[in-house]
Protein backbone atom coordinates (compact mmCIF):
# COMPACT_ATOMS: atom_id res chain seq x y z
CA UNK A 1 0.00 0.00 0.00
CA UNK A 2 3.02 2.28 0.61
CA UNK A 3 4.47 1.55 -2.76
CA UNK A 4 1.04 2.65 -4.49
CA UNK A 5 0.38 5.74 -2.31
CA UNK A 6 3.96 6.85 -3.52
CA UNK A 7 3.40 6.54 -6.90
CA UNK A 8 0.09 7.95 -7.17
CA UNK A 9 1.50 11.06 -4.96
CA UNK A 10 4.58 11.11 -7.81
CA UNK A 11 1.72 10.79 -10.63
CA UNK A 12 -0.13 13.68 -8.96
CA UNK A 13 3.02 16.00 -8.78
CA UNK A 14 3.03 16.02 -12.48
CA UNK A 15 -0.08 17.32 -13.49
CA UNK A 16 -0.76 20.68 -14.51
CA UNK A 17 -3.65 22.79 -13.25
CA UNK A 18 -5.72 24.95 -15.49
CA UNK A 19 -8.42 26.95 -14.14
CA UNK A 20 -10.27 29.56 -16.41
CA UNK A 21 -13.36 31.16 -14.70
CA UNK A 22 -15.08 34.78 -14.56
CA UNK A 23 -12.28 35.30 -11.97
CA UNK A 24 -9.48 34.86 -14.58
CA UNK A 25 -7.27 32.15 -15.67
CA UNK A 26 -4.84 30.05 -13.55
CA UNK A 27 -1.72 27.81 -14.47
CA UNK A 28 0.15 26.06 -12.57
CA UNK A 29 3.05 23.28 -13.19
CA UNK A 30 6.07 21.85 -11.38
CA UNK A 31 9.68 21.65 -13.07
CA UNK A 32 11.56 18.97 -12.18
CA UNK A 33 15.18 18.19 -13.43
CA UNK A 34 18.78 15.60 -13.35
CA UNK A 35 20.59 15.64 -9.98
CA UNK A 36 23.44 18.09 -9.34
CA UNK A 37 25.82 16.37 -7.30
CA UNK A 38 23.40 13.76 -5.61
CA UNK A 39 20.53 16.01 -5.12
CA UNK A 40 17.81 16.28 -7.25
CA UNK A 41 16.17 20.23 -7.68
CA UNK A 42 12.65 21.01 -7.68
CA UNK A 43 10.04 23.85 -8.43
CA UNK A 44 7.34 25.13 -9.54
CA UNK A 45 5.50 27.83 -11.76
CA UNK A 46 2.04 29.48 -11.45
CA UNK A 47 0.53 32.06 -13.85
CA UNK A 48 -2.36 33.75 -12.92
CA UNK A 49 -4.16 36.52 -15.05
CA UNK A 50 -7.16 38.21 -12.89
CA UNK A 51 -10.70 39.23 -14.40
CA UNK A 52 -9.08 42.84 -14.98
CA UNK A 53 -5.97 40.99 -17.10
CA UNK A 54 -3.58 41.75 -14.84
CA UNK A 55 -1.24 39.02 -14.81
CA UNK A 56 1.53 37.51 -12.16
CA UNK A 57 3.97 34.89 -12.80
CA UNK A 58 5.74 33.09 -10.11
CA UNK A 59 8.61 30.76 -10.40
CA UNK A 60 10.02 28.51 -7.23
CA UNK A 61 12.67 26.44 -7.50
CA UNK A 62 14.03 24.19 -4.43
CA UNK A 63 16.98 21.74 -3.56
CA UNK A 64 19.32 23.70 -6.20
CA UNK A 65 23.06 21.98 -4.92
CA UNK A 66 25.02 25.24 -5.98
CA UNK A 67 26.67 27.85 -4.26
CA UNK A 68 24.50 30.41 -2.07
CA UNK A 69 24.36 33.36 -4.13
CA UNK A 70 24.38 31.57 -7.64
CA UNK A 71 21.88 33.98 -9.94
CA UNK A 72 19.65 31.28 -12.20
CA UNK A 73 18.29 32.94 -15.12
CA UNK A 74 14.40 31.99 -15.94
CA UNK A 75 13.59 31.69 -19.64
CA UNK A 76 9.98 31.25 -21.59
CA UNK A 77 9.72 29.83 -24.80
CA UNK A 78 6.74 29.34 -26.92
CA UNK A 79 8.34 26.39 -29.52
CA UNK A 80 11.44 27.90 -30.18
CA UNK A 81 10.79 31.66 -29.95
CA UNK A 82 11.69 33.28 -26.07
CA UNK A 83 8.74 35.19 -24.78
CA UNK A 84 10.21 38.71 -22.44
CA UNK A 85 9.79 38.45 -18.95
CA UNK A 86 11.28 40.89 -16.77
CA UNK A 87 13.54 40.66 -14.94
CA UNK A 88 14.41 36.96 -15.09
CA UNK A 89 16.72 35.62 -12.30
CA UNK A 90 16.67 34.18 -9.48
CA UNK A 91 19.71 34.42 -6.82
CA UNK A 92 19.83 31.24 -4.65
CA UNK A 93 19.44 31.34 -1.00
CA UNK A 94 20.02 29.26 1.80
CA UNK A 95 16.98 28.00 3.17
CA UNK A 96 17.87 26.61 6.87
CA UNK A 97 14.47 25.55 7.35
CA UNK A 98 14.97 22.79 4.74
CA UNK A 99 18.52 21.75 6.51
CA UNK A 100 20.36 23.63 4.27
CA UNK A 101 19.08 23.30 0.87
CA UNK A 102 18.94 26.45 -1.69
CA UNK A 103 16.14 27.78 -3.17
CA UNK A 104 14.58 31.09 -4.84
CA UNK A 105 11.86 32.78 -6.12
CA UNK A 106 10.85 34.98 -9.01
CA UNK A 107 7.54 36.55 -8.35
CA UNK A 108 6.68 39.36 -11.64
CA UNK A 109 3.55 41.06 -11.53
CA UNK A 110 2.74 43.59 -14.72
CA UNK A 111 0.37 45.68 -11.92
CA UNK A 112 4.33 46.39 -10.23
CA UNK A 113 6.21 47.30 -13.76
CA UNK A 114 7.50 43.86 -14.27
CA UNK A 115 7.35 42.42 -17.84
CA UNK A 116 4.88 39.61 -17.89
CA UNK A 117 3.40 38.59 -20.69
CA UNK A 118 0.27 36.66 -21.43
CA UNK A 119 0.28 33.05 -20.83
CA UNK A 120 -2.87 32.11 -20.49
CA UNK A 121 -3.31 30.83 -24.61
CA UNK A 122 -0.88 28.20 -26.26
CA UNK A 123 1.95 25.74 -24.32
CA UNK A 124 5.14 27.35 -22.81
CA UNK A 125 8.27 25.90 -21.64
CA UNK A 126 9.55 27.19 -18.58
CA UNK A 127 13.44 26.72 -18.12
CA UNK A 128 15.84 27.96 -15.29
CA UNK A 129 19.51 27.87 -16.50
CA UNK A 130 22.70 28.16 -14.55
CA UNK A 131 24.25 29.88 -17.58
CA UNK A 132 23.93 27.92 -20.24
CA UNK A 133 22.86 24.52 -18.32
CA UNK A 134 18.97 24.30 -18.22
CA UNK A 135 18.68 22.63 -14.68
CA UNK A 136 14.96 22.59 -14.14
CA UNK A 137 12.47 22.47 -16.79
CA UNK A 138 8.71 22.12 -17.04
CA UNK A 139 5.47 23.16 -19.30
CA UNK A 140 2.62 25.40 -18.86
CA UNK A 141 -0.46 24.66 -20.79
CA UNK A 142 -4.35 25.72 -20.55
Amino acid sequence: MKKLTTLLLLAASTITFAGNNAAGVRLKTNLSGSAIAGITPNGHVEYRQDDKNRNRFTVEVENVNLPVGTVLTVHVLQGTTEVAISPSQITLVADLDERGNRGGELELEAEHGATVPDLSKGTFTIQVNNGATTILTGALHK
